[in-house]
C-alpha cells in the first residue's frame, strides 16, 4: 500500500502534464479542421446570398434595363436562383446560377421593362434554394435616367438612346 501511494506522488505530475498536453493537442486539431473546413459534414450549412451590384436604367424612350450581379455568400452550392423587380408580375430565374459554388458570382440582365421612373426607387428581392434549404435577401434600387448624349461622361460616338451596350450613362 505504502509503494502505490509513493509512486501516484513522484508521477501525478507528470500525468497531469500528460493529460494537458493531450487536450492541447486535441483543441489544436479541433480548430484546425475548423479553419480548413473539414468539419464542413459537422457544422450545418450556411444558406446566404448577397448582392454585389444592382442597377436600374431608364433610356430616353422610355425603356428600362435592369442589371444584378448576386453571390453565393454560403457554405454550400445553390440549386436555383431567381430575382424580382418591383411592377414585374412574375421572378427571372438566374441562368447558370445552378450549382453555384460558394464564393461564386451570377449575374441577370433584363432589358425592354416599362414603367420604371428615374428618381424612383424599387424593391429587388432575390431567392435562392440550396440542399439543405433556402433564403430571401431583399436591396433597393434608384432607377436612374440616360441623357439623350452619352458623349457627356467621355465616350464619343455611339449616338442613340443607349442602355444595351454597357457604358456610356450618364444621370438625366
Amino acid at each position: 500500500m505504502r509503494l502505490c501511494k509513493r509512486f501516484l506522488r513522484g508521477n501525478s505530475t507528470l500525468l497531469s502534464a500528460l493529460v494537458l498536453i493531450a487536450v492541447t493537442l486535441a483543441g489544436g486539431l479541433v480548430t484546425y479542421a475548423v479553419v480548413t473546413g473539414q468539419l464542413g459534414h459537422i457544422l450545418p450549412p450556411s444558406r446566404s446570398i448577397s448582392f454585389e451590384s444592382v442597377e436600374l436604367v431608364t433610356d430616353t424612350g422610355g425603356f428600362a434595363t435592369f442589371a444584378a450581379v448576386l453571390k453565393n455568400s454560403g457554405s454550400e452550392p445553390l440549386r436555383a436562383l431567381s430575382v424580382s423587380l418591383s411592377g414585374q408580375l412574375d421572378a427571372w430565374p438566374v441562368e447558370g446560377a445552378e450549382g453555384l459554388e460558394p464564393g461564386k458570382s451570377a449575374s441577370i440582365v433584363k432589358t425592354g421593362l416599362t414603367g420604371y421612373v428615374p428618381g424612383q426607387t424599387y424593391t429587388v428581392v432575390a431567392e435562392a434554394v440550396f440542399e439543405s434549404g433556402s433564403c430571401a435577401v431583399q436591396t433597393s434600387v434608384k432607377c436612374r435616367g440616360l441623357s439623350a448624349k452619352p458623349e457627356s461622361i467621355g465616350e464619343t460616338g455611339g449616338g442613340g438612346t443607349g442602355g444595351t451596350g454597357g457604358g456610356g450613362y450618364a444621370e438625366a
